[in-house]
């Protein structure tokens, strides 16, 4: 696959006026409000790779006392039956029950292996993400990732712990800018999606609007054009997780 200058789908006035703060209100700190129908199969690991690769990171916050934590992306995804992207192409993953943050800024390229850690507090977390302005996240692995961690894992900028919190999963994410390089962690037990009109919508259709856009990259669907990749060799993994439901929810950063 070959990556050229591409940028998430978000309408100039959203793009324009200042960062909007996630709302974690709808996180669950009592892991008994997370229902199966949150829960993260390996299945679903696989899809939600699918549908985060190439995708616009816009920010994330965690909120302690929620124990929750909020991640913005603008995605690439196309709706069934030929229909046109949508105008505004952002997600917000909202995680629950969250046992740990971990992240490593450093100044310097991301195969720096001796450049050390700057400190940063987790309440700088957003602006830090968004200093890096708006780079995508590629590959797919993301959820339960175990490649790369150990690199950086001996320098944090930052690392919180929650008492209650779980450990089943975790999501990997990381910015590269120039001699500039930020990665992110965060462990989780539950995960849902949540559009910019705050309406979830279910892990399947998330994953499967992903999938729809990397299908139509490689058999030329025309409504995958200008976003400045072209496709490779390798196919996208072809399992895709089972459906997920849940009512609604988080607001979504701007970019």
């Amino acid at each position: 696959m070959t990556v050229g200058t591409s940028s998430p789908r978000i309408p100039d006035s959203q793009a324009r006026s200042p960062p909007q703060k996630v709302l974690l209100a709808y996180c669950h700190p009592d892991s008994r409000s997370v229902s199966r129908e949150r829960s993260v199969d390996d299945d679903t690991k696989v899809g939600i790779g699918v549908a985060l690769n190439e995708a616009t990171l816009l920010g994330a916050e965690v909120s302690r006392e929620r124990r929750g934590a909020a991640i913005t992306f603008a995605v690439l995804s196309l709706p069934p039956d030929g229909a046109s992207p949508p105008e505004d192409s952002r997600v917000s993953l909202v995680l629950d029950q969250v046992g740990r943050v971990v992240a490593s800024l450093r100044n310097a390229r991301w195969d720096d292996d001796q450049a050390p850690a700057v400190p940063f507090a987790l309440s700088d977390l957003l602006p830090t993400v968004q200093s890096f302005g708006n780079l995508p996240v590629y590959g797919w692995e993301f959820i339960d990732a175990e490649a790369g961690y150990e690199r950086w894992a001996n320098r944090l900028s930052l690392d919180e712990r929650f008492e209650g919190g779980s450990n089943q999963h975790s999501i990997t994410l990381f910015q590269e800018g120039h001699e500039r390089d930020l990665d992110l962690r965060i462990w989780f037990s539950g995960l849902r999606v949540y559009r910019p009109n705050h309406a979830e919508i279910s892990l399947a259709e998330f994953i499967a609007a992903g999938k729809r856009w990397w299908d139509g990259l490689h058999s030329g669907d025309p409504r995958t054009q200008g976003s400045g990749i072209v496709p490779g060799g390798t196919p996208i993994p072809p399992e895709i997780g089972p459906g997920r439901e849940g009512p609604a929810g988080a607001r979504i950063h701007e970019a």
